[in-house]
């Protein structure tokens, strides 16, 4: 039985929205204000405790760390180290690395002004629903309905040092060095990994699936910017199912 560490993205890829989960089937594993929030499929949820004490699964998410904790793992299952902030936050059993925090504050501090500024400028444009800073690393902002979202990004990316990624109706400005990419090298040199699978759904998660062995995808949308090596792309099931049933297939031989 091989090792294997699964680095992967959360949202829309092992966690669904209630506006795609199937609410009578899913399983809830997150709640706000007491409202069911984020499910996953059956499978997932019981395969994902199977493969606990087999292999190692580090989620590397967009999420804060406040975020990130309302998830409700299986009783002993949550992962032992999970990645927040788009790579600047180390979580170890549920408690702060420090030193990878500083780290990443020793690296992005050149860009708080500029992350100031900006935050300034998109509350000045009145075209969001909510602008922030994300404990402290990153800035990020809901887009209103009927804004085109990839003019705004490009009309920044020309205004600003700051990566400008368009997602969905949300847009991010991350420091440079903040993406899952940087962190995947870091958490797999500090693990001292072996085989490593990865998954993610959008072009955020692009720097992720380079670094590893495998990768999974929900569709043909990313297959022009990740690796074809290694590559398998998910056609009609959940994604989350394929990207937790190929860690099981990979670590069982």
């Amino acid at each position: 039985m091989k090792k294997i560490t699964l680095i992967t993205d959360l949202d829309n890829t092992l966690i669904y929205s209630y506006k795609k989960a199937s609410l009578e089937k899913d399983i809830c594993v997150e709640e706000i204000h007491g409202k069911p929030q984020g499910f996953m499929t059956q499978y997932a949820y019981e395969l994902f405790a199977q493969l606990y004490d087999k292999v190692e699964i580090v989620p590397i998410t967009t999420r804060s760390v406040e975020q990130y904790k309302r998830i409700k793992w299986q009783q002993g299952k949550a992962p032992r180290y999970a990645i927040c902030a788009n790579g600047g936050i180390l979580l170890e059993n549920g408690e702060i690395n420090e030193a990878w925090l500083n780290e990443t504050h020793r690296q992005i501090d050149k860009y708080r002004a500029e992350r100031k500024r900006l935050e300034e400028l998109l509350l000045k444009e009145d075209l969001y629903i909510r602008v922030r800073q994300v404990d402290d690393i990153y800035l990020f902002s809901y887009i209103k309905e009927g804004v085109d979202i990839q003019k705004k990004a490009k009309e920044y990316k020309d205004i600003t040092p700051l990566n400008v990624i368009a997602s969905g109706k949300k847009l991010y400005f991350f420091p440079p060095i903040i993406n899952k990419g940087e962190a995947t090298r870091k958490i797999k040199n500090l693990l001292n990994m072996g085989e490593t699978i990865s998954a993610g759904d959008s072009t955020i998660d692009v720097p992720m699936l380079n670094e590893t062995d495998y990768r999974v995808i929900p569709n043909n949308y990313l297959k022009e910017y990740v690796k074809s090596e290694g590559l398998i792309i998910c056609k009609d099931e959940p994604l989350s199912d394929l990207v937790l049933r190929t860690v099981k297939e990979k670590s069982d031989t």
